[in-house]
């Protein structure tokens, strides 16, 4: 079975199939992900992105809420009044343990 022309178990193979022949481009580019990573995790537990990342999500949040204005509170209102109740509970539940 063909669609577009092209077999399905042929799709994937232009996705991700990219992979530099040179080993040395490769050694720089994990050296570069590896201490990125590295550097997030270690900024992370000592309390330095912690408090920037809460200010982005704030950020973020006001800046949704901003754009989407009003139709995004009627969703939100009927969902938060609907999760109330269950939050409630659980949160009791968690007290008695």
């Amino acid at each position: 079975m063909q669609i577009n022309g092209k077999d399905p178990s042929e799709w994937n193979m232009k996705i991700g199939n990219w992979e530099p022949e040179n080993p040395l481009l490769k050694l720089i580019i994990g050296i570069l992900v590896s201490v990125f990573a590295i550097g997030l995790v270690v900024l992370i537990l000592f309390g330095v992105i912690g408090p920037v990342l809460g200010i982005v999500l704030v950020i973020t949040i006001v800046a949704i809420i901003g754009s989407l204005g009003l139709s995004l509170l009627g969703l939100l209102i009927p969902f938060a009044v609907l999760i109330a109740p269950i939050l409630l509970i659980i949160w009791f539940i968690s007290l008695l343990i």
